[in-house]
């Protein structure tokens, strides 16, 4: 199991930078130039280069395909996942998402529902029914 790479981060770019910073580390370790890994990639040296410093964020394809050519290991593309899985999720909520993730059971408490899996079209038509509209 690979340890997560993202760890309290924004959505402000600082997230896509870090990207960046690892699409770096394997590029000088498989000792390409931004050029070459351009042309192994079909990208252009620019695109390499915003990519690194975040001012431009992959698309899956490209964090797919430079993991590949960079032999990373499928660093690239689990840190270009965990990004963008953040995108929709508020800041406040961000520490309790990792934690669900790692949760092996998840329990939920509602004091007046039973969550939808178990609900019974008598139960769904009674909840219905005797709910009040408009006041």
């Amino acid at each position: 199991m690979r340890q997560s790479f993202v760890n309290n981060v924004n959505m402000d770019g600082s997230a896509w930078r870090r990207w960046g910073q690892e699409l770096r580390r394997h590029r000088e370790a498989a000792a390409l130039t931004q050029r070459k890994l351009a042309s192994q990639s079909f990208l252009s040296p620019a695109t390499i280069s915003s990519f690194e410093s975040g001012a431009r964020s992959p698309r899956r394809k490209h964090a797919e395909d430079l993991d590949k050519i960079l032999s990373a290991g499928g660093d690239l593309l689990q840190l270009w996942s965990e990004i963008a899985d953040l995108r929709d999720i508020p800041e406040r909520w961000r520490k309790f998402e990792a934690v669900e993730q790692d949760a092996t059971e998840i329990r939920e408490f509602h004091n007046a529902a039973i969550p939808g899996l178990l609900q019974t079209p008598g139960y769904a038509e009674s909840i219905l029914r005797n709910t009040k509209v408009g006041k």
